[in-house]
């Protein structure tokens, strides 16, 4: 069926050129696709542009304007071509709803999609902070045994340390009490031993005017004498 282009400029077949001006202009600013943010309105809109500035083309232009009224005829009435804009209307708010609908169940699958990944993105996050925290657990507990193996190692070290120098402490004492002991008994041991020592001497002699000189193959002797000297020599 062809376009009627009265019924796109909302005018008669009787509309004068200053009508058809009139109208067009208004019909430019009622659909003009700049005055529409959404994207489904702005294509409608320059689609009914489309047909405007074509319906204008033929009905400004005299002999178009003949060619079109002679090409309509008698048949299509006024009643027909509003059941026909009604009809187009219906199909058109039909489509609209569609695509609302459609538009409608993209946000919520797209909404639905993006909660998934926030539910998601915020489980990793909270994963990631519990095997963080973990983590710094076991590294505190093991700066913490390794702490108290080396307060143990240094506490076996110092008690080791106290026990040598307690060994050496003893000692020393045990040392310097010897060495005051002897320094005490030296002169008393002296005087026995040259008292023992004189003794001897005399024994001997007294043999050895008798012509007893087996009396010095005596082992005793030789011995006793030695140690007398080297207990005598000592510090």
């Amino acid at each position: 069926m062809p376009e009627d282009w009265y019924e796109i400029l909302e005018l008669s077949p009787n509309a004068s050129a200053e009508e058809i001006k009139k109208q067009y202009r208004f019909l430019c600013q009622v659909w003009h696709p700049d005055k529409f943010s959404n994207a489904l309105h702005k294509a409608r809109a320059e689609e009914r542009m489309k047909k405007i500035n074509a319906a204008y083309d033929v009905l400004s232009d005299p002999r178009k304007r003949r060619d079109n009224d002679a090409g309509r005829g008698p048949s299509q009435s006024g009643a027909e071509a509003r059941q026909q804009r009604e009809a187009e209307e219906q199909r058109r708010r039909q489509q609209e709803q569609r695509q609302r609908e459609e538009e409608r169940r993209r946000q919520e699958e797209q909404h639905r999609q993006q909660e998934a990944e926030r539910r998601r993105w915020e489980e990793q996050e909270r994963e990631s902070d519990r095997k963080q925290q973990e983590e710094q657990h076991r590294q505190q507990e093991q700066r913490q045994r390794e702490e108290q193996q080396r307060l143990q190692k240094a506490e076996q070290w110092r008690r080791k340390e106290q026990k040598r120098e307690e060994k050496r402490r003893r000692q020393e004492a045990e040392r310097k009490r010897g060495e005051e002991q002897w320094r005490k008994e030296k002169p008393w041991f002296a005087a026995k031993m040259t008292i023992v020592f004189a003794f001897w001497v005399l024994f001997l002699s007294h043999y050895v005017r008798q012509g007893e000189w087996e009396v010095l193959l005596f082992p005793g002797i030789p011995i006793i004498f030695a140690f007398c000297v080297i207990y005598l020599l000592r510090k």
